[in-house]
């Protein structure tokens, strides 16, 4: 006999309460409320939109969509010339080893990276990764105290 994916996870319905697996018990503890839906209609669990809950929240992006050829460009400003070396360094550290290679400006203490794919003139899955990487790069410098 075969069992459906409700009774793998353990979870059990009754008509006056609904018996929860001991995982998502423990997600409750460490997370408060629990994000996973359960629905009567539906055979499947499924993801709620709600965010309220969720311990972290999503920024807004601060790279742009340039035109001509489609790019994606981002200024970082450094407060001292230790942080934007490393932050150089990591960077065209990271492109040689992805051999994928973004424009990079200098202007005193602020970098413009933009990226692209030069073979289809246009952002692709790669140049998300790169710009991905920048961020993460640029938070790293912020918050491992080479900025002032």
């Amino acid at each position: 006999m075969t069992k459906s994916i409700l009774e793998v996870i353990g979870f059990k319905e009754t008509e006056t309460s609904t018996v929860r697996p001991e995982h998502e018990k423990a997600l409750d503890a460490s997370f408060g409320k629990s994000m996973l839906v359960f629905s009567r209609d539906q055979s499947f669990p499924y993801y709620s939109t709600d965010t309220s809950q969720l311990p972290t929240n999503v920024e807004q992006s601060q790279w742009q969509t340039l035109s001509d050829p489609e790019r994606l460009a981002r200024q970082f400003e450094f407060n001292d010339v230790k942080a934007m070396l490393y932050f150089l360094d990591e960077l065209m550290v990271e492109q040689e080893r992805i051999n994928h290679h973004a424009r990079i400006a200098i202007d005193h203490r602020t970098i413009l990276v933009e990226t692209y794919t030069r073979d289809v003139n246009a952002v692709t899955e790669i140049d998300k990764a790169l710009a991905n990487f920048c961020d993460e790069l640029y938070e790293d410098v912020r918050h491992i105290g080479l900025e002032d």
